[in-house]
């Protein structure tokens, strides 16, 4: 016969384990569902081509980008991200231009951690020359390093958790087409092509498609850009962001972004976006205030992202409206 003390003593002991197994199983669990979304798909009102290839340097410039993103601030272990990018174009045969970039990026969410890199490359050729109507045709090769520091998940030890850190290499691969004009802007792309399967943190495969129009009367002061992008999922789960960016005198620019669920499902976010943003010759500063309009938001104070890019254009493709010329990014269609 076990003493009732020590059976109680089991019994909780027993209760305790099991709960810290179920923590253990949801904390995985939440990451193969947060993992549906790319650590950096919430910064392409900022950099575009993190969603499409083939908007890298389409405007032939030389450009370096710092973002730092901090989601619901307040929260302990809520997910981070920085970015570094830098990409640069050179103009071929009949103004043809080839765009090269490079994108670093590190993402902390709890115990799990993402770092990695982006190679890009873009083509853009001229369809109608008199509507200066171009196509953009891009490809992504990326390395992604996924870990787990168990010890995160706990701060009591216990012997079912070993406090291990495990680390993994992905390679992937994107692809996308852009086609865009000085009035309109549509652009189609693949990201997580590769998808491996067994992975700690895996991937479905993304399929964006992205298009908007420009409105702006001659000699106004005011730009107008609505435009949406549709994001789906392998597994058909969709959302869709709805924009609206405002330019004033070439200089001060705002976007207002609403993002929703037309699947539902768990942990993905519905939010509202503001961008303020400043561009005075080669340099543009912008930052993002992110509202989500679901419970979680009662319990932080909203996310926030800074950016800063210097740009750099030569004077032979100044016809391409480079904002080193124009004042504003005019043809950086998706920001």
């Amino acid at each position: 016969m076990i003493p009732l003390r020590l059976k109680v003593k089991l019994q909780l002991t027993i209760k305790m384990k099991l709960r810290l197994v179920v923590a253990v199983l949801l904390a995985f669990q939440y990451n193969q569902m947060i993992a549906q979304e790319l650590p950096v798909y919430q910064q392409y009102l900022l950099n575009p081509d993190l969603i499409n290839p083939a908007l890298t340097s389409y405007t032939g410039c030389t450009s370096f980008l710092l973002t730092d993103r901090h989601q619901w601030i307040g929260i302990k272990g809520a997910p981070s991200t920085q970015m570094a990018g830098l990409e640069t174009g050179f103009t071929g045969k009949s103004n043809k231009i080839h765009g090269i970039g490079l994108n670093l990026y590190y993402d902390h969410n709890g115990a799990f951690r993402k770092g990695g890199g982006d190679i890009l490359y873009s083509y853009h050729l001229i369809i109608n020359s008199k509507k200066n109507l171009r196509l953009g045709l891009g490809l992504s090769l990326s390395i992604l390093q996924n870990s787990i520091n168990e010890s995160d998940f706990t701060d009591v030890f216990d012997p079912i958790i070993s406090g291990a850190v495990t680390h993994e290499i992905v390679p992937d691969a994107g692809a996308g087409i852009f086609l865009y004009s000085p009035k309109f802007f549509a652009g189609l792309s693949g990201m997580k092509l590769l998808s491996p399967p067994g992975t700690i943190q895996e991937f479905e495969r993304h399929f964006y498609l992205n298009s908007g129009i420009i409105l702006k009367k001659e000699n106004s002061a005011l730009e107008f850009e609505p435009s949406f992008l549709l994001k789906v999922t392998e597994s058909f789960k969709k959302q869709i962001d709805i924009n609206i960016k405002t330019t004033f005198y070439d200089k001060y620019w705002y976007a207002l972004s609403y993002r929703n669920n037309i699947t539902k499902f768990p942990l993905q976010s519905i939010s509202l976006m503001s961008v303020f943003g400043l561009t005075l010759g080669n340099l543009t500063i912008a930052y993002v205030f992110d509202l989500g309009l679901t419970k979680i938001q009662l319990y932080n104070y909203g996310s926030h992202e800074f950016m800063i890019k210097y740009k750099i254009c030569r004077s032979d493709i100044n016809d391409l409206n480079c904002p080193t010329y124009k004042g504003l990014i005019k043809r950086y269609r998706t920001r």
